[in-house]
């Protein structure tokens, strides 16, 4: 057997440094260690551009920016938390281990105790009478034109944190300031908006992640093997089968955060907010969503609900505009709304209007006209008196529902607003129908299709609910070119 080498896999020069950390007794990974303050707390305490020295002890810790001697020969160790560096003198006559910084390399992580010494042009100056390294660095660090000096650049900027292909350096990208503003701004986002939740009563629920599939998932859905089990499953679409076995069991007001799987969407893997509430309507909602949102982007931005988006301004400030389908197609396209077949039924004859000719041209699918209003619509705005096939309660048989709504914000869709549909045997025609293929072929309901029908057989009261893009959003409260630019990891983790 091939006795392990370490120099396969770590850097030659920081292990031998290593070794001479412990050939001197110095502990380079210690279980315990207690900083008193933050870098930026010390700032604040000492703020100004010529601030006065201190005389209490402090205890900080920070990663290694760069190290080397002052004009006055003093070691020194410019340590950073990833927003502000604070310069840690060494000084001999009162420092036992003042030539520590030539073991010390870039990212090391250390900690000091002692006294602020100056604040001179912005930079803390820390005089220490002690320094105790906590994690020695040992990776070998990516090409460079120096030491410490590797820039994040574009690439890995729009991937984030997820680590894809083109980022050449993806530990070093969770130290980017721009990108941890992102992931810290949407988790902003994500606490305000449970915040208000939890505030109006609702309860948040986590969905199974696994479902039994129907007899032919389809395109549709993604499938998987299930070994422990030896089945197929299917990675959830929505919530809501869940959300209305719920109602059904009493519950008035349930929320869920989680991952759902549209393999038809831009993006396959979707990070959303869905919820439904009893004894409510999409006018109800809407003004729920509209408080809800707006209410966080304000947090988000200071106070200001307006967010900066490739140079154009998206209002969230309430009230929303609301803009009906057939206002919508006059106002933003050159077809005539009143010469179109109605977006519900798709049946002019149906609404009293003549049915077209065979020798008409094809009207234009709703959701293709949908897809020309959607990026002239800047501000937040609700779109409405139209139904699709997307809103998580609905099947190609609803009958009867309060028409689906649409909210648009920054030329894109950011959440659906549906109601859930009451009568089992409306749904179970629509499923009926939706299943079965031209050629007559029937097919078996599946298991999500037979709880729905179970939860509405014991009686729902009138149930409206939201379905809010996560993802959307994010990218565009922070003005990002991409979803992995706010999310912490990609959806389908490869970096092993």
């Amino acid at each position: 057997m091939t006795e392990y080498d370490p120099g396969d896999s770590f850097a030659a020069d920081k292990l031998a440094k290593r070794r001479e950390l412990r050939d001197r007794n110095t502990e380079v990974y210690p279980h315990e260690f207690e900083p008193t303050a933050t870098l930026r707390e010390l700032e604040r305490q000492y703020d100004g551009p010529n601030g006065a020295a201190g005389d209490d002890i402090h205890t900080i810790s920070g990663r290694v920016v760069t190290t080397g001697r002052t004009d006055e020969d003093d070691a020194f160790v410019d340590i950073t938390d990833g927003h502000l560096t604070v310069r840690v003198l060494l000084q001999e006559s009162s420092h036992v281990d003042h030539d520590i910084h030539r073991l010390l390399d870039p990212d090391d992580l250390v900690g000091a105790t002692g006294t602020v010494a100056r604040v001179q042009q912005d930079t803390v100056v820390f005089d220490s009478s002690d320094i105790t390294v906590l994690s020695k660095t040992l990776f070998r660090p990516p090409e460079q034109d120096g030491p410490g000096d590797q820039e994040v650049g574009s690439s890995d900027r729009e991937d984030g944190l997820t680590g894809r292909e083109g980022s050449s350096d993806p530990i070093a990208a969770l130290r980017d300031d721009l990108i941890r503003s992102k992931v810290d701004s949407r988790y902003v986002l994500l606490r305000e908006l449970r915040s208000h939740l939890a505030e109006q009563g609702f309860v948040e629920i986590e969905t199974p992640p696994l479902q039994t599939p129907p007899n032919d998932p389809g395109p549709a859905h993604f499938e998987t093997y299930l070994a422990a089990t030896d089945e197929q499953v299917t990675l959830p679409r929505a919530k809501s089968v869940y959300h209305s076995r719920l109602i059904a069991g009493g519950f008035e007001r349930i929320s869920g955060v989680g991952t759902d799987f549209r393999p038809a969407a831009s993006t396959s893997a979707v990070t959303s907010l869905e919820l439904h509430q009893a004894y409510t309507d999409c006018e109800d909602v809407m003004t729920l969503a509209e408080r809800m949102v707006s209410d966080a982007v304000t947090t988000l931005h200071a106070g200001d609900s307006t967010v900066a988006l490739d140079g154009r301004e998206v209002d969230f400030g309430r009230p929303w505009t609301r803009l009906t389908m057939s206002d919508a197609i006059d106002e933003y396209t050159t077809l005539d709304a009143s010469a179109l077949s109605d977006g519900r039924s798709g049946d002019r004859a149906q609404q009293g209007g003549s049915a077209p000719s065979s020798d008409s041209p094809p009207e234009p699918d709703l959701a293709d006209i949908v897809e020309r209003i959607t990026p002239q619509l800047t501000d937040a705005t609700f779109l409405s008196g139209y139904q699709v096939d997307t809103a998580p309660s609905r099947t190609a048989g609803d009958a009867g529902d309060t028409g689906c709504v649409e909210v648009i914000a920054g030329g894109e869709k950011l959440a659906t607003l549906f109601t859930v549909p009451q009568d089992p045997l409306e749904v179970a025609r629509g499923v009926d129908d939706s299943s079965t293929p031209q050629d007559g072929d029937g097919q078996a309901r599946s298991s999500s299709d037979a709880d729905r029908l179970q939860s509405l057989a014991y009686g729902i009261p009138p149930t409206a609910g939201v379905r809010l893009d996560i993802d959307r959003l994010s990218v565009l409260l922070t003005d990002s070119d991409a979803v992995g630019a706010v999310r912490p990891f990609q959806r389908y983790d490869d970096t092993s």
